[in-house]
């Protein structure tokens, strides 16, 4: 929940919500916005906040929209949020009632910045909500299908039956009866419902009121007006008739149209065009309240009349709504899903399961057959409406008083180039003449004053004037807008009917002789004279003869000739004679002037016999065969950020520059693309287009340049001809198209054929390849610094943000991060150190400086959270328990001290060895005999094992003697015994055997058996006794030693000797374990005795528990700051309770401190050990630890690519910008010679004159002749590949194609401008000509409309009313033809002039440039006193006459300049364009010098409506908007075409001629525009506009606010320093990405800027060529007077403050520059 903080100042952030003010079903259903529009203003950045919306009660679902990012200062506008509604709650709705929405602005902290709260009405489903909602959803309450119609369709239907009149068929009859019959039979079957009538509510238009559906009405039987309305409306509509509701004052009543709906507006707020439609039979009136008076269909026809004919009720009509029109818009009938009360049936409740349903109009399946007919039929109209069959006197033709034998004469002076006045036949005095002879001298008067150069002419003199007037102007726009002249003067007419039995006759034209009407000044008067083109005889008449009258007429192809022109006599002698015997026809021996268009027959001619020829260009195929499946597959289309890699200027062909859309462009086309090049106003098509053609004409392509705006074509032929190549295109079109013209176009290059000396000049090679290799080596070498700078690299930066950032921030202290490796950082390693190191600074934050000096090493390197409310629990009763247990082991160990006389220990570890000690003693002391080692501690160890080897060796003799003897033995003398033995072994036998055997005797007493030893035993035995006899001696002396050593361990030679062995080794262990403590060895031997007595058990637990304990302390480097791990065991015991008491005293501190050790045992192992120690030294904030980490980071890797790009240690800005300017010399020179190489190319052709001599020939003799020249088709056919050579591109009109180019005619490319006011069926011929197509135009801009037809038919019902055709742009695009689109804006001096619809229509995606101004006025808003008359001239007098007035003194304000700033005026409609027309022609011929200048010039002013303005740009554009008030104070949301569907096309049109000021004039203030009363996205958009216009204020819109950031730490560097230094500096001047980065504001000039800077950025690396960056975009800026410094950021960052000085320098060297201008 969001909770609410303390009030806001609401001066910093607002918002502003423009809702509608009622809800249903049916606003719903149609997608009419609840909230059309939410402002957003913040007056500081603010990032992350999102809006809520809320409703109550709860008919939408609560919807968020999150705002990442708003700057200051700005105004976000989010259009329609996209709401979801509960249908449910809005179906079962009971009752109208009151309803809340809640819009609140919140922060991500949930802190409100703004909240609304809106009321609004929540009306049920069958309540129309009048005025509050767009009033043409009154039509979804004609429900059509309901089921309760059905018994009175029935009923109807019987009643037809019996009358015998038809069926209820609609207008299947073609018959006006018919419907007439249907309606009274639908009458007639109400009736019989006997209904009542109820009172309709007071005030129902404006608050609107509830509505009985059908089967209520039928239930109840009670109806007011509106309902019976809507009943005989759903009737009507049931059976297939189109309908009107008419809203009247207090009244409805319905309207049926007698054929299908003719092409109205959906909403009709003028009475007086209903009145026309009545009084033409097309439509009936009828009032359906008679209903409930029982009254008969006649009454109410006649009632309703009275209605429309009554002039003084005009007053009360508010409007009619066209139903069918509303179906086409996508208002459905009312659909109900269920029964929501007891009067409704379920064919009335059929809801949509979605929110905001999208309503297509059911459209029949177009097949290829049902295609072509449509397209042939709007080629060639044989209907009545078509004034080459049913010629009728108006406003736009002249009739001519002539005889036939004038006839003849006029055409003969004519076609001699001779020039008539017009006049009056009231002109002629009759003075003297008697009535009866007045006929016959006015003829004879004008056949005489016809050598005088005199045409008269019926009219009354007044009306003559301003029929001349109106044709005039109307050929001249004609002319202009088609391409082709369509004024005529119709020699002879067949005056004819449709059948023997028909009592009309109508009058079809018979010759047509091109004219032309001239006028010099506004005094003077209008001439006539012929137009250079061929007379021709009437083709679609011809065409209706023979389809619908089987009747050829012969010798009229070609015409017959006299010595003057055509034979006129003859000609209508063969017509005459043709018709002789076809009764009721007859030929006319009459003139008149007027507009025709027969360029069209040929179109349908072409189409119509030559379609399967036609379907081999691949793109009218698609269109014909298969329009909705994707174009066939092409190859990559160039990309523009590659081009510079891609293409070598080598292959590049465009003499005009070019930004990189249009390049790529350009070689799309070169390529051989077919695709759609989509130009936004002043994108530069025609630049592009001419770089195209240039192109394909380098490559040997021949190109037809398409366009039907003459404005369009003149201004591709300009530029054709400034770059050069004028010489190699031929116009044909408009006045260009005449036959001298032509010939003198093709004089101009074919005269070179003629010169012997042209071929010998010619340079066989060019610089070409020279200046493209030069221009290619300066252009990688830029590009490679560009890359260098600003690729991105997986750090996450490029060289250029790097560097940026440092310099921003060059006081950061300096960090060295050695432990980083800079080379392999990545983006999301460095993001996860900044998340590392913010999470540092918050936790660092927390611990105070007090905390810092108690804690510093406490936790040192902790690696993860361990500090929990029990964990420090647990660690206090540790430290607690630590006290205790150095108490008790202190205890405990004392006495083993004294007996072992140990000093006291301190620290754990010394206690431990002593302990290791007393361990090991006290393990040996168990398993010791201390007596034996008492005995054994003084004896040499060497003299125990002395005896136990004596021992040994006693042993080892007596087992080798050989007898058994006694111990007694040993007592002898053995050496005496021996020697006898040996004496007896020297003597001889046998007194050696007796001596031996003697001794063997005495041997024989100490034997054990008492047997007599053998000699050998003696011998053996002997010497082993006398052995053993020696050693026991020995080992008897040491016995006696030892048994007073050893006492009772004494055993002899039994005595233990390991045992003593084993004593001696103990007491030698128990003296080395205690040698270093203790050297005596009676306090040993008494720690020993101690030892043995003593168990060492609760000693061992306590060191145990105390050791256990501080295992559980942390580290502390206070205690041992030298050592990564704490060795508490080494501490002293006074230190360690000392520090564990100082701990215990901060621990409320532990856990902010411990989890600040964890973070920074983070960074020390992300190699980030200085930051942290910095931290911890002083503390920051997030911003500057980050700062501190990134700029060092920075640094570092700045340093490392340094270190890869050698070169941009050497950068030197001066050097750089030299290249710069070197690169755009030479990029300007490679364009002049690209022309001059392309006409080397195709001067080829006067080297083949003998291949083509036929053709020289022929065009040799048509050159060389005075008259009769061959019509310009056909030398065309008869001169193909000579005219490809001369002339390889052709610019035409669509019409000028058919009319001049022969079907067989074929080019490699072709061009269409404009596209997108090109209709389909009027494109395909001429389509058909190129095997390559490139459709260029804007489908944001005027469609086709059937304005320009209107020459074609007599019909003046509305001029206003035009119908939107279907354009070839729209087609292809629809067709999935690949789309590019032009992206730089260059007509615009100032941003705003495009601003409007760059952020509407292009969203955004216009590159635009600043003016050097530092508020932007270029477009205003001239609020005037005005009313709109709407009934009869539908014209606003007071907004012409203001607008005249500006016009007058603009034209006295550029009196005398060198180059006067141009002027065009733009209407809503036609009326008022005629009545400034006519305001200014009154003005001016009151200053004829002021006439002059407005036509001076290539760019004379105009005066067009919106229908004919595109294409056209001036300096200045005058925009009427003509459309207020009305003379009761009332206005109409019926904005003309405006309200259509894409009526905002027309808009842009409108708002973007113009390149310097745009002036709007309106008598209607934005806020009287109420969009609840409209759903047209055209109003909606034109009451933005003025608001715009006035403010000069564009609110932020939601595609602007989602654009990426560009880096600016390095432009607020240059401002901080520049404004430090005394400069008033702007940042980001400019809407668009090609801005100025920083402005200098001229303190002499006041709103004008000094100069601007252009820093290498992102803004600058974002340019896709080096073309654009380095050479367009300063050439654009100048152009609009701008003095740019560009600033390099490597140079920058080298010498800072080098470079400052240098840039002081040259702005104040510019300063001096302008002061002294």
């Amino acid at each position: 929940m969001v909770e609410k903080e303390a009030q806001q100042d609401i001066k910093k952030y607002s918002m502003q919500i423009d809702s509608t003010s009622a809800l249903n079903l049916v606003l719903q259903q149609n997608s009419v916005a609840l909230i059309r529009k939410i402002l957003l203003s913040s007056k500081e950045v603010l990032s992350s906040s999102r809006i809520i919306i809320r409703s109550n009660p709860e008919y939408f679902k609560e919807h968020v929209i999150n705002i990442a990012y708003l700057d200051a200062d700005q105004t976000l506008a989010l259009e329609k949020p996209k709401l979801v509604f509960d249908i449910q709650f809005l179906q079962e709705l009971p009752e109208n009632l009151k309803g809340q929405i809640e819009i609140i602005w919140v922060t991500d902290q949930d802190q409100i910045l703004d909240e609304k709260v809106i009321e609004i009405d929540l009306l049920t489903v069958d309540t129309w909500g009048g005025e509050r909602q767009p009033i043409e959803l009154l039509t979804s309450f004609s429900q059509p299908n309901a089921t309760a119609l059905s018994p009175i369709l029935v009923s109807a239907s019987e009643i037809l039956k019996s009358n015998n009149a038809g069926s209820l068929n609609g207008y299947q009859d073609r018959d006006r009866d018919a419907v007439v019959s249907q309606l009274q039979a639908i009458w007639e079957a109400l009736l019989q419902q006997t209904l009542h009538y109820i009172v309709n509510p007071a005030s129902f238009i404006k608050s609107g009121q509830r509505i009985r559906l059908p089967k209520q009405i039928f239930d109840e039987k009670l109806a007011c007006c509106l309902d019976t309305t809507l009943l005989f409306s759903a009737l009507a509509e049931q059976v297939g008739l189109d309908t009107l509701i008419v809203v009247e004052e207090g009244h409805f009543y319905v309207g049926v149209w007698l054929n299908e709906t003719p092409n109205v507006d959906l909403i009709i707020d003028d009475i007086q065009s209903l009145r026309k439609r009545y009084d033409l039979g097309e439509v009936v009136f009828i009032e359906t309240t008679l209903l409930t008076q029982q009254a008969k269909f006649t009454v109410a026809l006649e009632t309703a009349k009275q209605y429309i004919k009554d002039a003084t009720r005009q007053h009360k009509f508010y409007l009619a709504i066209d139903v069918r029109q509303s179906r086409l818009r996508g208002i459905k009938p009312l659909s109900i899903h269920h029964e929501k009360k007891s009067h409704l049936d379920h064919s009335e409740v059929e809801w949509s399961a979605v929110s905001i349903p999208v309503y297509e109009v059911d459209q029949p399946v177009e097949t290829k057959t049902t295609r072509v007919d449509r397209w042939l039929r709007r080629l060639l109209d044989l209907s009545l409406r078509n004034k080459l069959l049913n010629f009728k006197d108006n406003r736009y033709s002249i009739p001519l008083h002539c005889s036939e034998l004038t006839l003849a004469k006029l055409e003969d002076a004519l076609a001699n180039q001779e020039g008539f006045l017009f006049k009056s036949v009231d002109s002629i005095s009759l003075k003297d003449i008697q009535r009866d002879n007045e006929k016959q001298h006015v003829n004879q008067y004008v056949d005489e004053n016809l050598s005088r150069k005199l045409l008269f002419s019926p009219l009354e003199t007044q009306a003559l004037e301003k029929r001349l007037i109106e044709v005039y102007r109307a050929s001249r726009t004609a002319l202009e807008e088609g391409g082709a002249n369509t004024l005529f003067l119709a020699i002879g007419f067949l005056e004819w009917k449709e059948s023997e039995r028909s009592k009309k006759t109508y009058r079809a034209p018979l010759l047509l002789i091109p004219v032309q009407i001239t006028r010099e000044t506004a005094k003077t008067g209008y001439r006539l004279f012929m137009y250079d083109d061929e007379p021709r005889f009437n083709a679609t008449l011809l065409q209706l003869l023979r389809q619908d009258f089987e009747l050829d007429i012969a010798g009229l192809n070609p015409l017959p000739t006299d010595d003057a022109g055509v034979d006129v006599n003859k000609i209508l002698h063969i017509v005459r004679k043709a018709i002789v015997n076809v009764a009721g026809w007859e030929v006319k021996a009459e003139a008149a002037i007027g507009q025709f268009s027969f360029s069209k027959y040929l179109m349908w001619l072409d189409l119509n016999t030559r379609l399967e020829e036609l379907k081999n260009q691949p793109v009218v195929n698609h269109l014909i065969e298969t329009p909705r499946e994707p174009f066939i597959k092409q190859d990559e289309f160039p990309q523009p950020e590659k081009l510079d890699q891609a293409y070598q200027p080598q292959q590049l062909f465009t003499p005009l520059s070019s930004d990189s859309s249009q390049l790529a462009a350009v070689m799309s086309a070169a390529l051989g693309r077919t695709f759609v090049l989509s130009g936004p106003p002043g994108t530069g098509k025609s630049q592009t287009i001419t770089n195209m053609i240039s192109q394909c004409l380098a490559d040997g392509k021949s190109v037809l340049f398409v366009s039907e705006k003459m404005a369009a074509l003149d201004v591709v032929y300009r530029r054709l001809t400034q770059v050069g190549l004028s010489e190699l295109c031929l116009q044909l079109h408009s006045s260009k198209a005449q036959k001298m013209e032509v010939l003198d176009q093709l004089r101009e290059r074919a005269q070179k054929n003629n010169d012997p000396y042209f071929l010998a000049n010619q340079a066989k090679n060019t610089d070409w390849k020279k200046l493209s290799d030069r221009l290619v080596q300066t252009r990688d070498e830029l590009n490679l610094h560009v890359k260098n700078l600003h690729s991105q690299h997986q750090i996450g930066w490029s060289l250029y943000t790097a560097m940026s950032d440092e310099l921003r921030y060059r006081e950061t202290p300096t960090l060295r991060l050695p432990d980083i490796d800079i080379a392999n950082l990545t983006a999301e390693k460095r993001e996860e150190l900044n998340q590392v190191v913010v999470q540092a600074v918050n936790q660092r934050q927390l611990v105070s400086s007090n905390m810092v000096e108690e804690l510093e090493g406490f936790g040192e390197g902790l690696s993860e959270q361990v500090w929990t409310l029990a964990w420090q629990e647990e660690y206090q009763h540790v430290q607690d328990q630590i006290g205790i247990q150095v108490n008790n082991l202190n205890n405990l160990i004392d006495e083993w001290n004294e007996a072992f006389s140990f000093t006291k220990k301190t620290k754990l570890n010394e206690i431990k060895k002593d302990f290791k000690v007393f361990d090991s003693i006290v393990g040996l002391v168990q398993r010791a005999d201390l007596k034996l080692i008492g005995y054994i501690k003084e004896v040499d160890l060497n003299s125990i094992r002395r005896c136990k080897n004596l021992v040994s060796d006693l042993s080892e003799q007596r087992s080798k003697l050989v007898g058994q003897y006694n111990d007694e033995i040993y007592k002898v003398e053995l050496d005496q015994l021996m020697f006898k033995w040996r004496e007896a072994e020297s003597k001889i036998f046998p007194f050696s055997w007796f001596a031996k055997f003697q001794l063997r005797n005495l041997m024989k007493l100490y034997q054990v058996n008492a047997n007599r030893p053998t000699a050998l035993a003696v011998a053996h035995d002997l010497p082993l006794l006398q052995q053993i006899q020696k050693q026991q001696r020995e080992f008897s002396e040491i016995e006696n030693q030892c048994s007073n050593q050893f006492g009772e361990y004494w055993k002899g030679e039994n005595t233990p000797w390991q045992t003593f062995e084993d004593a001696f080794n103990q007491w030698q262990e128990f003296k080395r374990i205690i040698a270093s403590n203790l050297e005596d060895k009676a306090t040993l031997f008494k720690a020993l005795e101690f030892s043995k007595t003593h168990s060492l058990d609760e000693l061992s637990s306590h060191v145990q528990q105390l050791e256990a304990l501080l295992d559980k302390l942390l580290n502390d480097h206070q205690l041992q700051p030298d050592k990564e791990r704490t060795s508490y065991g080494d501490i002293y015991f006074e230190d360690l309770l000392l520090r564990q008491q100082q701990l215990q005293r901060s621990n409320k501190s532990w856990r902010n401190w411990l989890n600040w050790q964890v973070v920074k045992n983070r960074l020390f192992k992300e190699g980030l050990k200085p930051l942290a120690l910095e931290l911890l030294k002083e503390e920051r904030d997030p911003d500057t630890a980050l700062k501190l980490l990134n700029i060092n980071l920075a640094r570092q890797w700045i340093v490392y690519q340094f270190s890869k790009h050698p070169e941009l240690n050497q950068f030197n800005g001066d050097e750089h910008e030299q290249k710069v300017q070197s690169f755009a010399e030479q990029d300007r020179a490679h364009q002049l010679a690209a022309s001059q190489e392309i006409i080397h190319r195709w001067n080829k052709i006067f080297s083949e004159q003998d291949k083509y001599k036929t053709q020289w020939t022929l065009l040799n003799k048509e050159l060389g002749k005075k008259r009769r020249h061959l019509p310009v088709r056909e030398l065309m056919r008869q001169i193909p590949d000579v005219l490809v050579g001369l002339k390889p591109c052709l610019l035409m009109s669509p019409l000028s194609v058919a009319q001049y180019l022969d079907t067989q005619a074929k080019f490699d490319v072709v061009i269409f401008d404009e596209a997108s006011q090109i209709p389909v069926w009027d494109a395909i011929g001429a389509l058909a000509r190129g095997k390559q197509s490139i459709v260029v135009g804007d489908n944001k801009q005027m469609p086709p409309t059937s304005f320009f037809g209107k020459g074609d038919s007599d019909e003046e019902i509305d001029e206003e009313i035009t119908e939107d055709l279907e354009s070839i742009l729209d087609e292809c695009l629809a067709a999935q033809l690949p789309e590019l689109a032009l992206n730089w804006h260059y007509r615009s001096r100032y941003e705003s002039l495009i601003q409007f619809s760059n952020q509407k229509y292009y969203k955004g995606g216009l590159f635009t440039f600043p003016a050097p101004v530092a508020k932007d006025t270029a477009i205003q808003l001239h609020m005037v006193d005005g009313v709109y008359d709407k009934g009869d001239t539908r014209t606003n007098l007071g907004e012409a006459k203001a607008i005249v007035e500006f016009i007058i003194h603009h034209l006295k304000s550029q009196l005398g300049q060198n180059s006067p700033l141009t002027l065009g005026v733009v209407t809503f409609n036609m009326t008022q364009q005629k009545l400034i027309e006519d305001l200014l022609d009154n003005e001016l011929a009151k200053y004829p010098e002021l006439e002059a200048i407005s036509k001076a010039g290539i760019e004379p002013l105009f005066v067009k409506n919106l229908e004919n303005v595109q294409g056209d740009e001036r300096d200045i554009i005058i925009f009427s908007i003509t459309y207020a008030k009305d003379q009761d104070g009332r206005l109409s949301m019926n904005f003309g075409a405006l309200n259509r569907q894409g009526g905002q096309r027309r808009l842009n049109v409108a708002i973007t001629r113009a390149r310097q000021g745009l002036h709007v004039f309106s008598a209607l203030s934005p806020e009287e525009i109420n969009l609840a009363r409209t759903n047209s996205e055209g109003v909606k958009d034109l009451k933005d506009f003025l608001i715009f216009a006035r403010n000069g204020q564009l609110h932020l819109s939601e595609v602007d606010h989602k654009k990426k950031h560009m880096k600016k730490e390095f432009i607020q560097y240059l401002q901080f320093r520049l404004q430090k230094l005394g400069w008033n500096v702007d940042l980001g001047v400019g809407h668009g990405d090609s801005g100025v980065d920083l402005a200098i504001r001229d303190d002499q000039r006041v709103g004008n800027y000094l100069a601007g800077i252009i820093v290498d950025g992102e803004g600058y690396a974002q340019a896709a060529t080096a073309r654009d960056r380095d050479q367009l975009r300063p050439i654009v800026l100048k152009a609009l007077g701008w003095e740019t410094i560009s600033v390099w950021s490597v140079d920058w960052w080298l010498s800072p403050e080098d470079n400052l000085n240098k840039l002081d320098q040259k702005i104040k060297s510019i300063q001096s520059e302008k002061r002294v201008a």
